[in-house]
């Protein structure tokens, strides 16, 4: 059986100081900042691709930069989710 400790109740009871806050805003951070650079990935492939913003019509190879994208991105990170999940390392 595995148990899953929460980090900062380890945290407190090393250090004796509650720091939850600490913790939090460092989760935060770590988060926005992994949105920002994946939004700013995808952006820089579409324009790469092609992509017009504002364009009523887009051109086959910016149509098919936003499937692959879209197709081959989920897969690739649906792929690398599964293997975390399966191959932990003990």
């Amino acid at each position: 059986m595995e148990f899953f400790l929460f980090i900062p109740d380890i945290d407190e009871i090393v250090t004796r100081q509650r720091r939850e806050g600490l913790f939090a805003a460092v989760m935060t951070f770590a988060r926005k900042s992994s949105v920002a650079i994946a939004t700013m990935a995808v952006g820089l492939l579409l324009e790469f691709g092609g992509f017009v913003e504002g364009s009523a019509t887009q051109t086959p190879e910016a149509i098919h930069t936003i499937v692959y994208t879209l197709v081959i991105g989920t897969s690739l990170l649906l792929v690398i989710s599964m293997c975390i999940a399966f191959f932990q390392i003990k």
